[in-house]
């Protein structure tokens, strides 16, 4: 399972005002309250996989807070013993170097760890590209929005 991380992980923290003390964030917001009443149904599930004797496997982006949400962290602390396991999903096919967190029930999932990322393989390997631009083109880029020019 892969609950939505758009608001769990590190880049919506400004906005969603997820912190490790808050994990619930501004709930006046709709996403934030969206992916609470998400995770309060994904535990559930769990919940009823672990009664049925089943497996389960949580996938999250390493900063995500999920982890700190208050039902995950009793299902986690106080019904089901949970293997981590933080790999690089590009060793396992992804196009991204992507650092990953697995949570799960069965002990099989620290197979998926096949080490550390080498420079030389996540340079070789990656195709999706980032745009990274200069301050300069970043202005220019905006003033261009918010100003454009028209010449005779």
């Amino acid at each position: 399972m892969g609950p939505e991380c758009g608001s769990w992980g590190l880049p919506a923290r400004g906005t969603s005002k997820r912190t490790f003390c808050n994990a619930f964030g501004a709930m006046h917001l709709d996403f934030v309250s969206h992916a609470n009443e998400c995770v309060a149904k994904l535990v559930l599930c769990l919940y009823l996989i672990v009664a049925k004797h089943g497996y389960f496997v949580l996938e999250q982006p390493a900063q995500s807070l999920l982890v700190k949400a208050p039902r995950f962290e009793h299902f986690v602390n106080h019904v089901c013993f949970v293997f981590v396991t933080r790999f690089w999903m590009q060793l396992l096919g992804h196009p991204s170097p992507k650092p990953t967190v697995v949570y799960s029930n069965g002990s099989w999932v620290k197979t998926l760890d096949l080490g550390v990322l080498k420079k030389e393989f996540r340079i070789a390997n990656t195709s999706l590209k980032t745009t990274r631009l200069s301050p300069r083109e970043v202005l220019g880029r905006f003033f261009q929005l918010i100003m454009p020019c028209k010449c005779l």
